[in-house]
């Protein structure tokens, strides 16, 4: 069985120390790759710096959405993610029920 849902890291491509740890579906990750998060502090530097000084990684694969939430929370914890504003876990919905989804145009690439 596949997996379902990724803990990423995007980074500034110039400065890989200024990132930002998230979890998503894969479908988002894999499928749409111009996605590269949607933390508020990720989505201004993108915007300032321009989408394409980004880059993203995979972190991890889990079949369970719990387990990435755990896993999002543990990398967080370890790594000290410059752009994360908190400590991860269950801060947005995923998906359809991700209160800026279809609202933000710039952030689909």
């Amino acid at each position: 069985m596949a997996s379902k849902f990724v803990v990423y890291e995007t980074y500034k491509v110039d400065e890989p120390e200024k990132n930002y740890i998230g979890k998503s579906s894969i479908d988002k990750i894999v499928g749409r790759r111009h996605y590269k998060g949607s933390g508020l502090r990720i989505t201004r530097a993108m915007k300032k710096h321009g989408r394409d000084m980004f880059d993203i990684r995979i972190l991890g694969e889990y079949e369970k959405e719990t387990e990435a939430y755990d896993a999002e929370v543990q990398f967080i914890e370890n790594h000290k993610p410059f752009y994360n504003m908190n400590a991860g876990g269950k801060g947005q919905p995923s998906g359809e029920n991700h209160p800026l989804f279809g609202v933000s145009s710039w952030n689909k690439g």
